[in-house]
This record gives C-alpha cells, sequence and structure tokens, in this order.
C-alpha cells in the first residue's frame, strides 16, 4: 500500500519534470521566433508556456509532498513494530 503511494508520488515528480522540460523546449522556441521574426507576435505562446512551466512545477511540488508523506508513514509503521 505505502509503496503504491510512494511509487505515485515518484511518477508526479518524473512527469511533472518531463513537462517542464517540454514547455522550456517550447518556450525557447518561442522567443527564437520572435528573435528571427521580431514582427511575429508570440505573446500567447510565451504566455502559455509560462503557464505549463508553473503547472509543471506544481505537479512535482506536489509528488514531492507525497512521497514525503509515504516516507514519514513507512518511519511511523517501522516505530510501530519495534
Amino acid at each position: 500500500m505505502i509503496n503504491d503511494v510512494m511509487n505515485t508520488g515518484v511518477f508526479a515528480v518524473q512527469s511533472g519534470t518531463q513537462n517542464l522540460d517540454a514547455s522550456a523546449t517550447k518556450l525557447n522556441q518561442a522567443v527564437a521566433a520572435t528573435s528571427a521574426q521580431p514582427a511575429k507576435d508570440t505573446s500567447v505562446t510565451v504566455a502559455s508556456a509560462a503557464v505549463e512551466q508553473q503547472q509543471a512545477l506544481y505537479q512535482v511540488q506536489a509528488g514531492a509532498k507525497v512521497v514525503e508523506t509515504a516516507d514519514k508513514a513507512i518511519g511511523t509503521l517501522v516505530d510501530a513494530k519495534v
């Protein structure tokens, strides 16, 4: 049971990290497009990439909190059995 919770937290951290990487790539491409064609409006793309980065950060933080809570639960169970 606790291992399932731990795995869920680890998966959330990994998924959030991948999402963060993807949004950083999208942001980089939007900035490069603006540099290549200054008249091109990429503000929507930049804004959406920034929002995606913030969402990915929250996902990583939530996953880390799940892992931390599962770790504490395992410690409590071990203490109770000793």
